[in-house]
Formats: structure tokens, sequence, C-alpha cells
């Protein structure tokens, strides 16, 4: 939905958002996790998430870049009003929206102190979580990562449990999605067939136009496959099949991109459990694709169809997890 009357909406919650507290800033995204109320639902706390935007060859500006903005809580309610929003999604508790946040400078005091304003061309990508949970702020505040190395019984005593009580309703804007019930204008190909079928879109962090930063998530029409242990032999079809017609499509949707570029993998632990495949430019330095944390495809495939058909039921697999997550101290404390 990208009607004037929604953005006016869209725009209005931002405009009377009330800062409470900066859960993380994370300086290589360029990214800042705010936790916050709407002026006329203090019942209700929120996160905005704010990242600036991919800066391509066709948008870079000759003005010279200022210092990187130091947020505080000030400076935030000055930035929440000086901007325009257009492109929203929405998607259950989720909206996405492009900004354009421009408080510049408008006397010589207001000029020499740089941390104070972002140049117009410095777009930024806007998430709003409303009402956000206590397992969102959780996620977006800042935490020190462990690495784990989890093991079958661990999996079958703890981590399963997890999952089987993790509520529906934190992946209802997938489910919406594979029913074609939000974001069917942003889908590039659909397979509803219910065990080799997939959807492929851009993720949400993705402006869709920098090709350098290109992301894409192919989700998984079975919903009975929630993670990466539930991945076995059966599954090899899928998975072969993901690789294959994913590269179709967004070879087909940007013919200047050179496939051979992207790189195709899965997130284990994910940050929701009905199981995802996550595509990117192999480029793009991001903290959610380093070992712990990010399985090839590729790899997956190979372990599945040359090591053993069962090979996630019984391999132990090293983690990185946070020390804010809910299995963190239960894995910890496992004792077999």
């Amino acid at each position: 939905m990208d009607s004037a009357e929604s953005i006016k909406a869209f725009s209005e919650k931002v405009r009377t958002f009330i800062p409470i507290e900066i859960l993380n800033e994370d300086t290589s995204k360029k990214s800042v996790a705010i936790l916050g109320k709407i002026s006329n639902e203090k019942d209700f706390v929120s996160i905005l998430l704010l990242e600036k935007s991919a800066f391509g060859l066709l948008h870079e500006s000759s003005s010279p870049n200022p210092n990187a903005v130091n947020f505080d809580l000030k400076q935030v309610e000055q930035f929440l009003n000086s901007y325009h929003h257009s492109s929203l999604t929405e998607n259950d508790i989720y909206s996405w929206a492009d900004g354009s946040p421009h408080f510049l400078p408008q006397n010589p005091v207001e000029k020499k102190c740089k941390s104070l304003y972002m140049f117009e061309s410095c777009g930024v990508k806007y998430t709003l979580i409303h009402p956000a949970t206590e397992k969102h702020i959780s996620k977006h505040s800042f935490q020190r990562l462990f690495t784990i190395l989890e093991t079958v019984q661990m999996y079958q005593a703890v981590t399963l449990d997890y999952i089987k009580n993790d509520p529906i309703s934190r992946i209802q804007w997938v489910y919406n999605i594979l029913e074609s019930k939000a974001e069917t204008d942003k889908v590039i190909y659909r397979n509803d067939d219910p065990l080799d079928g997939f959807v492929l879109l851009p993720d949400f962090k993705w402006d869709g136009v920098s090709l350098s930063s290109l992301y894409f998530i192919a989700f998984v029409t079975d919903k009975s496959i929630k993670s990466l242990r539930d991945i076995s032999f059966s599954n090899l079809t899928l998975l072969k099949t993901i690789k294959s017609k994913a590269t179709q499509a967004i070879s087909a949707k940007y013919p200047d991109f050179d496939v051979r570029q992207l790189s195709f993998y899965v997130h284990y632990h994910p940050s929701y459990y009905l199981f995802h495949v996550h595509i990117t430019n192999v480029n793009i330095d991001s903290k959610g694709c380093i070992a712990g944390r990010a399985h090839l495809l590729d790899a997956i495939i190979d372990n599945i169809e040359n090591i053993r058909p069962d090979y996630y039921q019984v391999a132990s697999i090293p983690l990185i997890l946070g020390e804010n997550h809910p299995l963190y101290t239960k894995l910890v404390n496992y004792k077999n």
C-alpha cells in the first residue's frame, strides 16, 4: 500500500514519535534503533529503525560529506520532524518507507556544527515496528555476542521446545506474504507448490535500486520447515529449485547485474522460524554473512547430498548468539 493517505498516516506516526532510549547504533550499517512511543498511543511502545540508504554513483552529492551524526534524544526529535516519506509498505506490525531527512543549517553557527544536519541526498530507510514487544526491544538493543556449539542433544532438549512455543504472531507478516495478503507488488517469483514452492521478493532493508546492496529473501511455502535443523535429503529439490529459479528471476529483473555475484545462505539461528534463504550481492559487508551465522546454500546441498541425508539432524552446529537472545542462557547452562 502506497497511497497518499497511507503515507500521510505513516508520516504522522513518525512525526509524533517520542524517543525514550537509543537501543543501539551500528556505525558499519549506518543505522540506529530507537525505542519510543507514538504520542497518541502511549499504552504501546514502538521501535523506529533508521538506516542510511546506500550511496549510488548516480546520486552522489558534490557537497563535502558531514561528520557522522552523533544521535542524542533531542537530535532525534529534530531529525524526525525534518523529512518526507515515500514508497510505503505495510505488513502486520511493520511499516517500511524511504525518507529524505533535511534539517539543513540555517545560520552560520549551525553551519559550523556539522553533526546537527544531514544533506538532502542522504536518504534514510525507515522501519516502524508498532506495537513493539519485549522480544523486539531485546533484539534491537546492544548486546555482546558469544559462540556456542549446539549439539543434537541441546537442540532436542532446549531449542526444539523454544521453536515450538514461539508465537505464530511473530511471523504473521511472513504468512501474509505467502498467502498474497501483503507485498504482492514486490514479489518477482512465486511457486505455490506445497512442498517445493517458494516466494521471492526484495528484503525490506534494500532500497530496490542500488545493485551494490542487492538483497532478496526466498520464503518457502512449506510451513513445517522451521529452520536448518529440519532440512534433509527430502528437501533437496526445494533447495536446488530456489537456487536456479531465484537466479533466473533476479537476472530477468536486473539484466545488468552479474548473477555470479549472488550469494545464497541460511541463518542459524534465524530471526524467525520459518525456513528462508537470503540472497545478496556477495560484495556486501554484513554481520549476517559471517561464519557462525550464515550457512552457504551450496554447502547445505552438498552436505545432505554427498555426506549424509540427515546431516543437519545429527551434526553439532557452531553458532553465534547475543546475550539477549532467549536461547542464550538456556544453551549455555545446558547440562547433558
